[in-house]
């Protein structure tokens, strides 16, 4: 049942850790919510602002949850940017078993936005596809100079492609 709502563009969402907890008298609820996130609504369906704690069942879980739920606009990075994000070289193919994980080739390049518990999310260079895929996968690449090459590869693509 939903009890309230907002536009993505109205929501904020921020990772919370479990010892920042505390219900009203002072108690601490650190063990019976392990892996907590809170949602800010800054205009609710009445136009006010409204807060909910959530919890989820791993840190990777939070951190998916907290990706769905930020606004897609405050997640975009300009190209200049790019070239400070950690890349990795997919070592082994991965097929996305959930809708926010991104299918994946050997060889594949991808720019690495999270890491969480085991599990990276990142955006594939060849088409700018994002999701998260386990970190087993995946090789750092460490050369400075491969990473600069992989960035203007990636702004001629996106001029060639309209992407």
């Amino acid at each position: 049942m939903v009890m309230d709502y907002a536009t993505m563009d109205q929501i904020q969402v921020k990772k919370v850790e479990p010892d920042e907890i505390s219900l009203p008298g002072g108690i601490n609820r650190s063990s019976s919510i392990p892996y907590p996130f809170q949602v800010t609504m800054l205009r609710n369906s009445e136009g006010k602002q409204e807060q909910i704690l959530l919890s989820s069942d791993s840190s990777s879980d939070r951190a998916r949850w907290i990706t769905a739920l930020e606004h897609k606009e405050n997640q975009g990075q300009g190209l200049a940017s790019k070239g400070d994000l950690h890349q990795v070289e997919i070592t082994k193919a991965y097929f996305a078993k959930q809708a926010d994980e991104i299918t994946l080739q050997q060889a594949d390049v991808v720019l690495i936005q999270k890491q969480e518990d085991g599990w990276l999310y990142g955006e594939r260079l060849r088409d700018g596809e994002i999701g998260w895929f386990p970190e087993d996968n995946a090789q750092r690449i460490t050369s400075r100079v491969a990473v600069e090459g992989n960035v203007r590869r990636l702004e001629r693509l996106r001029v060639e492609t309209d992407v």
